[in-house]
């Protein structure tokens, strides 16, 4: 029976040769329809599911009930009886009236409870402005002076030494951001000024008006410090290679409380610049609690490391915008400026604090990669040029009550925050007589005291050369640089722009109005009054410490 049944399932194994081929084929295929039919199946599942939390999240709600009338009673009784948590809009169109440019738009306004959605976030730009919204919190720009022709020093050294003093590069010695610059004893700054009057002085971050003993921040005023001493691309030296053969000293973030004691913190590289408005924020938050717990007045200098090269954001603003590693750190900026704000509300002093928003210098066109600066606005050049792009940058001034809200065309310079800070305080006596200042006060123009600023022309500068002026809506250029890598171009005859009608500065001669009185009669005699007056009134680049301009012995 046994062989019986071999020899008949080999002859059976034998027949079906010429038909084993399709018998695979048709067993395979009802495996693969199976299989078809249960991914298809759970495709079906998986895409309803899909469907249904993205509806979710654009909708922010289980069910979104809308009317151009309102609910009757008995709507309103089914919606109570249906339960969960709900959250209800308004929302209508309006013209609203800017008055600064007395136009008119039409606008949608929306408000909408709190808690919704309930599913998904609220997609804003800048990212945090939702929770800003909800937090009851209004832009600083809503409420403050935005100057739109707020003017700064070529490089960040020069304008911080003339934040700092009221007077030009040209007259500190601080002419340019490189090894050698730096303020001498004699020079006074506003932190001295204002330590007078039993002000608490702190400064974070960068200082960079001076490298050695004598010209450190807690030498000019400043109570406290902690930062750095140069520039924030130090923080790539400990990366580089070519450095870490050298055997070198890489450079460190400082702290010092008072002049003689200065402390190095941890070597500055990449992570740590990172990470260190964190520590700023932190520490500019407690300075100020402690200030006002001891019922003292304050001066908090606070300089972020952003948008310095390298941008790296910290994480929880990385990928934030859809710019780039710049814009996510601008992103930051806002975030951590509005941190502050908040410890402002929260400490109760909003009213009696003046919050100033500025910039040192225009976006950086030089050490950013192409696809990486920023947007250059309407301006055309940005770092270290003789250009729009580089002398403007914004400037925010808020105090409530006191200074007017707004924007403003009109010019301001750095120079200008010593005399115009004191006169705001009520104490002009703490600006100095005995030298030259080139600031201007202006606090009747900020307070709206008055409608036009008192300033109509700046002279500017680059390193210790005089390269123009701006004056009113003009520019009088006898140098030009393009850039931070370029040659400084001395031109044959001085180039005249008219900023209303070219923005670009690119036709320098209008033949149809040539406007060469401007060089004969404005930047001529201005210039003169400008070069007596440095020869009494100027330290020059790499002066000894104990110089003093009035005293030609002094630093022998």
């Amino acid at each position: 029976m046994t062989g019986s049944l071999r020899w008949v399932l080999a002859m059976a194994w034998r027949d079906t040769r010429s038909s084993r081929r399709h018998l695979v084929l048709y067993a395979v295929s009802i495996v693969l329809g199976i299989a078809a039919l249960v991914s298809i199946a759970s495709f079906g599942e998986n895409l309803k599911r899909a469907i249904d939390e993205q509806s979710k999240t654009l909708l922010g709600a289980d069910l979104v009930l809308s009317s151009s009338d309102p609910f009757s009673d008995e709507a309103e009784e089914l919606f109570a009886e249906m339960g969960g948590d709900r959250a209800r809009e308004i929302g209508f169109s309006s013209m609203i009236l800017f008055e600064d440019t007395g136009r008119s738009r039409l606008v949608s306004v929306r408000a909408i409870e709190t808690g919704f959605p309930f599913y998904g976030d609220l997609e804003t730009d800048p990212v945090d402005a939702g929770r800003r919204f909800r937090s009851g919190h209004q832009l600083v720009a809503e409420e403050s002076l935005l100057m739109t022709n707020y003017n700064v020093e070529a490089q960040c050294t020069p304008t911080r030494s003339a934040l700092m003093t009221g007077r030009h590069s040209v007259r500190t010695g601080c002419t340019t951001v490189l090894p050698g610059a730096g303020l001498v004893a004699w020079e006074e700054t506003i932190a001295d000024s204002l330590k007078k009057l039993g002000y608490n002085n702190a400064i974070y971050g960068k200082w960079h008006c001076g490298e050695s003993e004598g010209r450190y921040a807690t030498d000019k005023g400043f109570d406290y410090w902690y930062g750095i001493n140069g520039t924030w691309d130090f923080s790539l030296w400990p990366e580089d290679k070519w450095f870490a053969k050298e055997n070198l000293e890489p450079e460190y973030v400082m702290e010092s409380v008072g002049p003689g004691k200065l402390e190095k913190i941890k070597v500055l590289d990449r992570e740590a610049k990172r990470t260190i408005d964190i520590e700023f924020l932190e520490k500019a938050g407690q300075w100020m609690a402690d200030s006002v717990a001891k019922d003292e007045p304050f001066f908090v200098y606070y300089n972020h490391s952003q948008v310095h090269f390298p941008t790296v954001a910290r994480k929880e603003y990385q990928n934030s915008s859809n710019g780039g590693e710049v814009a996510d750190c601008l992103q930051q900026i806002d975030g951590d400026f509005q941190t502050l704000l908040d410890k402002i509300n929260e400490l109760g002093i909003k009213d009696n604090t003046i919050v100033i928003f500025a910039g040192d210098n225009g976006r950086d066109t030089t050490f950013h990669a192409p696809n990486n600066q920023n947007a250059p606005g309407n301006w055309r050049g940005g770092y270290f040029s003789t250009y729009e792009g580089n002398n403007r940058t914004v400037c925010l001034i808020r105090w409530p009550g006191k200074v007017q809200s707004g924007t403003s065309d009109e010019i301001m310079h750095v120079v200008d925050w010593f005399p115009t800070l004191m006169n705001l305080i009520g104490h002009e006596e703490g600006i100095p007589t005995d030298r030259v200042l080139d600031g201007i006060d202006q606090s009747a123009f900020l307070t709206g005291e008055q409608t036009h600023s008192n300033r109509d022309y700046f002279h500017m500068f680059f390193d210790e050369l005089h390269v123009g002026m701006k004056y009113k809506n003009f520019k009088i250029l006898t140098h030009k640089v393009e850039d931070g890598a370029a040659p400084i171009q001395k031109l044959a005859t001085p180039h005249i722009y008219n900023l209303t009608v070219n923005p670009d500065e690119n036709t320098p001669y209008n033949y149809s109005g040539f406007h060469s009185w401007l060089v004969f009669k404005i930047f001529a005699p201005k210039t003169m009054e400008l070069q007596t007056s440095l020869k009494k009134d100027s330290v020059p680049f790499m002066a000894p410490l104990d110089y003093n301009p009035y005293d030609k012995q002094g630093g022998s």
